[in-house]
């Protein structure tokens, strides 16, 4: 079925509604309403309407549509059995009526029933109520003790006050640094009284702050002496049920040693970034997630081309060299191993100077000697091979050419045992020559 609200006098149906009076209707508009079946749709031939009254009173109509006319028994038969519908739809609405009455009959007897009850039970609860105050007041004191007890159990100095200043909450620690000043400032005081002039200017903007509903911290820092201190000064709002301020609390806490540790801290960093952008080498250091954890220019500056920043947080594994993925994985897990090693490789560019580069690999290791990371020093060898490789090249020459040399001297060698048996022949013979000589002379 379908929904749709009609007015009184809008259409047939409406026209019927105000007219209280069947409506026959042969010659039906195009428009109109059509006849729906499994088999299609089309629209009647002929229309009845006919009002279910009771009374008086339009409790409804009924329309029906035929394709061929409806005879007039038909038509009375309907409108006899629109008025048994009326008469069924108002014994209907009459008995939900009577049913409503009575369920709202009961209600009332059941509501005074628990009315008397409920206010048995008030009496019951006064009597109640005030032993739940009496112990409500205890509590209240034993929960003021164990609120006095914690905030003075903390170094931090500490206030509560209202919207008139006025202290709500103090510890010791704070009291005392009024002391130390010459004000015993107690709870029911009105905290700017206690306060120098300088001083409720330099804090009663953040005070307004606060009692606007604003939660902030500030750091103040102090010299005395040749000392510094710093504090941390934490304003929050105090708020009721409703979420309105009615006041708002400081707690002061002490930081100079964390602060002055952190101060020598960035000066450490400072000192090691100077240092490690004061050498030839490139570095870099990362955590067993192959997060970056220190990087000098140099390195820096080996990524210059690279779509990602080399820098601290980056990931180790988004600058792995193309082509030699798998090397790069290796060596960062011999090294998370625990392995120290160097290793050289050839960087040299087609049509460029040799390109030689030392990579060492060092494990991080923390207090229990648990590996946490790894670091790389990068040192470019290329003069040192380059020379290294012509260092050899001239020893091979210089053997090459000592060789020759000690050919030539064998040769020398030769020549000159050989002159020296000529010379030992052509001296026999001079002699013999000689002795052959002095025979002669002789004779």
């Amino acid at each position: 079925y379908f929904e749709k609200k009609i007015a009184k006098g809008q259409g047939l149906i409406g026209q019927a509604w105000i007219e209280q009076n069947p409506i026959y209707l042969r010659e039906v508009p195009a428009d109109y309403a059509s006849i729906t079946s499994g088999m299609g749709e089309a629209t009647p031939s002929c229309i009845l309407i006919v009002p279910l009254i009771v009374n008086g009173d339009v409790l409804g109509i009924l329309e029906l549509g035929a394709f061929k006319d409806i005879e007039a028994y038909k038509v009375s038969f309907v409108e006899k059995i629109a008025k048994d519908v009326a008469s069924s739809i108002a014994a209907t609405r009459a008995n939900e009526q009577t049913r409503v009455l009575l369920a709202e009959s009961r209600g009332k007897t059941e509501a005074m029933e628990r009315q008397d009850e409920i206010m048995r039970k008030n009496v019951r609860q006064l009597q109640d109520t005030q032993n739940v105050m009496r112990r409500a007041q205890k509590e209240l004191a034993t929960k003021e003790a164990n609120l006095d007890a914690l905030i003075n159990s903390t170094p931090h100095a500490m206030i509560a006050f209202d919207l008139s200043y006025r202290v709500t909450a103090i510890n010791k620690a704070m009291r005392q640094r009024y002391l130390e000043r010459g004000v015993d400032l107690i709870l029911g005081n009105n905290m700017l009284e206690a306060m120098a002039e300088e001083e409720i200017e330099r804090h009663q903007h953040e005070y307004k702050r606060v009692l606007a509903g604003e939660k902030f911290v500030k750091l103040r820092q102090s010299e005395q002496g040749e000392k510094q201190y710093f504090y941390l000064l934490n304003y929050n709002p105090i708020k009721d049920n409703n979420g309105k301020v009615i006041g708002a609390s400081l707690f002061i806490e002490d930081i100079s040693q964390q602060q002055l540790a952190q101060m020598n801290l960035k000066e450490t960093e400072r000192n090691l970034k100077s240092l490690i952008n004061n050498t030839e080498d490139a570095i870099v250091a990362f955590n067993r997630a192959y997060e970056v954890l220190v990087v000098n220019d140099k390195y820096k500056e080996k990524y210059k081309d690279h779509p990602l920043r080399m820098e601290v947080g980056a990931n180790m594994m988004d600058f792995l060299e193309k082509g030699h993925e798998d090397e790069w994985r290796g060596y960062y897990a011999k090294a998370l191993r625990g392995e120290s090693f160097m290793q050289l490789r050839d960087e040299t560019v087609f049509g460029f100077k040799p390109k030689y580069k030392e990579y060492w690999f060092n494990p991080i290791a923390d207090d229990n000697q648990n590996i946490t990371g790894v670091s790389i020093f990068l040192r470019d060898v290329s003069e040192a091979r380059t020379s290294e490789r012509r260092v050899r090249q001239l020893l091979l020459e210089s053997l090459e050419s000592e060789e020759k040399l000690r050919r030539h001297e064998n040769d020398m060698q030769k020549r000159i045992l050989n002159y020296e048996k000529r010379i030992q022949d052509l001296e026999a013979q001079l002699k013999m020559a000689q002795d052959s000589l002095n025979l002669d002379n002789e004779e």
